[in-house]
């Protein structure tokens, strides 16, 4: 007996478990969105600020969606010429991905990630099949077009460009007593690619998004519809989203888009990155906040700095930018009626955020919130309603900013930052000048920017020539003079050698009363007047994608925006870096005969101490040079270098035809001799005898 009742006990106690397990599996409750058995997505991004509370009371009735199961699409294309040739190319090739319907990469047709990827694809006649090949065999050599967008993706987190990362959908009185359904998943989970298409001149795709009522699974009750579309000879790409209602009752959304993201950090050596966030003032021009990357580490992680909104009485936000120094892209929220030039029928709020890159670097993650659209019932006018973006990726070139009437318009040229350069200390339009000039030396004279630029020393020493020379015989005056005027100078410092102050003005008065004034210490003002050159130079290198892997010779040189990286370095080493580079070293030993050409008459009237303090600097200085340009771009280092060759040329050639003109005068020198006694000063003394004494 006792063992059946064990038994019974036991049965008793599984068909317990049994049906309680039953209920607990069944029981319902109001979600936000369904499946529900999956577990929760991992965030998309650093924690951020939500955008609502969670759900309110549980509503009649609960919403569900239909994911897509396609994993995206390609538009715009990479290939050149042979099958456009009666129309425009496309200058960029975007990768869609279905979840979220976000860019994944947007690589550029004319642009490419290293040198030796333009030189390989130039060497294949600009085929874009044998390149793609090619650099599929060989990914360790070559790395392909050049990507303005990417994906980043750092352990947990993953960022992409247009995501529609939230939304909320809101029911009932527009009130605290609102239901709210959030989709967190929407970042993550695919949306449905309903449609591709191709025209003579774009290519589209449609993503769509359904929200279904669960009493309704056969037609939607809301739809979010997301429309790229790329057009060929443009970088922008049109992104329109479309929220339409088709329910009886109005419903509210609230939703969040990422902005550009992934942008290339150019420079190896410096994060010259930055996001810029562009405001309209009161007088329709554009007010910049530039956010560089060196302030990434001032904010804390994953906190959301507010930029401000579209819809803002004063400084409303125009459009918002994520930018390097050669390449970027820009986020504009059109405006949905009227002329004006932001979005101020959109209640849209743009931010900024320090998130993680990878394991040593952060990046800024940009984005937009926008907080209320309404929908109408369906059959209303106003049952739909569409944001639209234009959101350009590719160089920041200023003649393209200016052509196009929208660019224009919208002061995209403001992303022409000259931080990247000595921006604080550059005539900006003498860049420009001297950027127009090479660019057109290159394109009527030789094809090459670094003959361009050797054309323009040659220019500017030839305009400086006069003053050169004048600053070089009046050098060669002041030698002479100084030398006649050693004896009293010596004298001088022996009289007052106690004396400093006494000793120094003494000395500036007997050069004076022997006219050697400042108008003879010329020879430093030809460099110095260049000066403001290599200043503008150097910040169009910095910031004129033309001089971007723009070559000067076939194996050297190869970019005249980078060092010139004659081999590379087993490893990296300090000061140096992973590369050899000759130029720099040709630039020292140009300044350092350029400094032994100089005359040399302060040298040889200085006391002991000063010749060798003089003997000092001609050493540090060509190797301080050594040490500042070594990393500078090679452009500003050719430049350089060239023009003072040519001036220790220069002055070569001047001081050997002032000596040659003092040895033509000596030569023609007559000496004149009058008979009887000459002047009593002149005559030769008698030796005095031992008796000798002075008289009176």
């Amino acid at each position: 007996m006792k063992s059946k009742n064990l038994i019974l006990l036991i049965f008793v106690a599984v068909g317990t478990m049994l049906v309680l397990q039953f209920f607990k599996a069944n029981k319902t409750e109001p979600k936000p969105e369904t499946p529900t058995t999956q577990p929760a997505a991992k965030p998309t991004t650093a924690p951020a600020t939500t955008l609502s509370a969670a759900p309110k009371a549980a509503s009649q009735s609960r919403w569900k969606i239909k994911p897509g199961t396609k994993p995206g699409c390609t538009l715009g294309s990479l290939s050149r010429g042979k099958d456009t040739k009666d129309t425009e190319e496309y200058l960029l090739q975007v990768s869609l991905r279905s979840e979220g319907a976000a860019i994944e990469s947007v690589h550029l047709t004319d642009y490419f990630q290293t040198v030796a990827d333009k030189r390989l694809f130039d060497k294949l006649e600009k085929d874009e099949a044998r390149y793609a090949a090619e650099v599929a065999d060989n990914s360790n050599q070559y790395k392909g077009h050049y990507a303005v967008l990417s994906s980043v993706i750092f352990k947990d987190n993953s960022y992409y460009s247009l995501s529609t990362r939230q939304l909320v959908l809101l029911t009932g009185p527009k009130s605290i007593d609102a239901v709210k359904y959030p989709f967190t998943k929407i970042g993550v989970r695919k949306w449905r690619l309903v449609d591709v298409k191709e025209t003579d001149d774009s290519q589209s795709a449609v993503f769509e998004w359904p929200i279904y009522r669960t009493e309704n699974l056969q037609a939607p009750a809301v739809v979010l519809r997301k429309t790229y579309t790329v057009q060929r000879g443009s970088y922008s790409i049109d992104v329109a989203l479309e929220c339409e209602n088709f329910t009886n009752e109005p419903i509210r959304l609230q939703l969040e888009q990422s902005g550009p993201i992934g942008v290339t950090q150019e420079d190896p050596r410096t994060d010259q990155r930055m996001a810029i966030v562009a405001r309209l003032t009161e007088t329709d021009d554009v007010q910049r906040q530039d956010l560089p990357s060196t302030d990434l580490g001032k904010e804390a992680y994953g906190k959301e700095i507010n930029l401000g909104r579209s819809d803002a009485k004063t400084d409303p936000v125009l459009w918002l930018a994520y930018v390097n120094k050669f390449f970027g892209s820009i986020l504009y929220l059109q405006p949905q009626t009227g002329d004006a030039l932001n979005a101020a029928d959109t209640n849209a709020q743009f931010y900024v955020r320090p998130v993680q890159q990878n394991e040593k670097d952060r990046m800024w993650e940009t984005g937009v919130r926008v907080e209320d659209i309404e929908l109408a019932p369906a059959g209303d006018a106003q049952a739909a309603r569409t944001l639209r973006w234009n959101l350009f990726a590719g160089p920041k070139i200023r003649q393209l900013f200016k052509d196009d009437p929208l660019y224009d318009r919208l002061h995209y040229n403001e992303t022409m930052t000259m931080k990247g350069g000595c921006g604080w200390c550059t005539f900006v339009w003498l860049m420009e000048a001297l950027m127009w000039l090479l660019s057109f030396f290159t394109k009527f004279l030789f094809g090459n920017y670094g003959l361009a630029i050797i054309l323009l020393v040659i220019i500017v020493r030839i305009l400086l020539h006069p003053l050169t020379k004048y600053s070089q015989v009046s050098m060669a005056k002041m030698q002479k003079s100084m030398a006649a005027l050693k004896p009293q100078m010596e004298k001088i410092r022996q009289k007052y050698a106690n004396d400093r102050a006494t000793q120094q003005k003494e000395l500036l008065k007997l050069q004076k009363e022997a006219g050697v004034g400042p108008g003879q210490m010329l020879g430093c003002l030809p460099m110095l007047l260049q000066m403001p050159i290599w200043v503008a130079l150097y910040t169009g290198l910095n910031t004129e994608v033309a001089l971007r892997h723009a070559a000067f010779l076939p194996v050297w040189i190869t970019d005249l925006a980078a060092p010139d990286h004659l081999f590379r370095f087993g490893r990296d080493l300090p000061l140096v870096g992973e590369y050899f580079n000759l130029l720099p070293i040709l630039l020292t030993v140009a300044m350092f005969l350029s400094m032994k050409m100089n005359p040399a008459a302060a040298a040889q009237n200085a006391s002991p101490e000063q010749k060798q303090q003089q003997m000092m600097m001609k050493i540090m200085m060509p190797l301080m040079m050594l040490f500042f340009f070594y990393s500078t771009p090679s452009g500003l280092t050719l430049y350089i270098m060239a023009s003072t060759f040519a001036g220790v040329a220069e002055s070569y050639y001047i001081r050997k035809h002032i000596q040659e003109r003092e040895e033509l005068e000596a030569a023609n020198e007559t000496v004149v001799k009058v008979s009887g006694k000459g002047p009593r000063a002149a005559r030769p003394k008698k030796p005095k005898g031992p008796f000798w004494t002075k008289r009176g």
